[in-house]
């Protein structure tokens, strides 16, 4: 009787312990008591942003977490070609920023998403963006005020700043065309070239022999003297086709990096333009007066330095709009 009792027992506990759930392990959650496989997290990088001399953003996001609790996410960034480091930013699924700070200046970068979770680390696509030209620094002054030289073949000099302005970035003051002070409203009514053809311009003096603005109605000449004024369109669409032009943001400011063709840069701020009383367009085009009007096609406009973030041209416009004035020198 004894023994029959010992097997009984050793039975019953053979049973109990082919019952109990076996421990999960790194692999597996359970989920409402069912047992599924857990995966790497899903993360993706999807922009660099507000990229200055120093500083980046970079924004993520993890948009599945593979059956497990995301412990960590944040960004691997490096020099091409250098080690990975890594910058923590919280925890779980959703969109995230990572803003990276000391960086060198014209200096290119790799940058990606991570996230982890109990399965291990993921990573999202990786991205290459370059750090801006300190704009401080410039190759040299006329008439106190700093000029860039990119390198052009015409050996134009470009100013760092536009008139009215302090840094790069700054909009400035809005002129219409031919006019040497700025307006509170920008009106045709009040504009005094919006109506005359290219020979009225010519012969009342506003336009030289050459068709462009002459220096006693040239914004930049009156404003800045010496040998500053407005670039003629020719240099505009040199500026175009022999530059590198990349949409940045300088101290929260939208606009476009030039690079010239030997590496030096100047930074166009998007200032838009005035119509009126109002400022349009501020953050979205860059509108920057050329010295000449249009002669061919309809000669009320004039050409002007047109940009947004994904091309650049040079294009038309009535002459009474207010817009900032980049001046350039030989």
């Amino acid at each position: 009787m004894k023994r029959m009792c010992l097997i009984l027992a050793t039975v019953v506990s053979v049973m109990m312990l082919s019952c109990n759930p076996t421990e999960n392990d790194d692999n597996t959650s359970d989920d409402g008591g069912n047992i599924q496989e857990v995966e790497k997290p899903t993360v993706v990088t999807k922009s660099v942003e507000d990229i200055t001399e120093t500083t980046a953003r970079v924004i993520c996001q993890v948009t599945d977490d593979g059956g497990a609790e995301v412990i960590e996410r944040g960004v691997s960034w490096n020099m091409e070609g250098a080690p990975g480091f890594l910058t923590p930013e919280g925890e779980g699924l959703g969109m995230y920023n990572s803003y990276l700070s000391s960086l060198e200046a014209n200096t290119t970068y790799c940058v990606r998403a991570y996230a982890k979770n109990s399965a291990g680390i993921s990573y999202g696509e990786e991205m290459i963006f370059t750090t801006l030209n300190r704009l401080e620094e410039y190759d040299g002054e006329i008439s106190g005020h700093a000029y860039v030289d990119l390198g052009l073949s015409s050996g134009l000099k470009w100013a760092t700043c536009n008139i009215g302005a302090n840094n790069p970035e700054d909009y400035g003051d809005y002129f219409a065309w031919g006019e040497t002070i700025t307006k509170t409203e920008y009106r045709s009514s009040n504009s005094v070239t919006c109506e005359l053809s290219i020979s009225q311009l010519q012969s009342q003096g506003y336009v030289d022999g050459g068709g462009n603005l002459t220096s006693s109605h040239d914004a930049a000449t009156a404003n800045w003297g010496g040998t500053w004024r407005l670039p003629t369109k020719e240099e505009c669409q040199e500026l175009v086709d022999n530059c590198t032009w990349e949409w940045a943001r300088v101290n929260g400011v939208g606009g476009v990096k030039v690079i010239g063709p030997n590496g030096n840069c100047i930074f166009l701020p998007a200032a838009g333009c005035r119509y009126g009383i109002m400022l349009c367009d501020a953050g979205i085009y860059g509108r920057f007066w050329s010295s000449t009007p249009d002669e061919y096609i309809y000669d009320y406009l004039t050409y002007f330095l047109y940009f947004y973030d994904g091309g650049e041209s040079e294009s038309r416009y009535e002459r009474y709009y207010g817009m900032p004035v980049r001046p350039v020198s030989e």
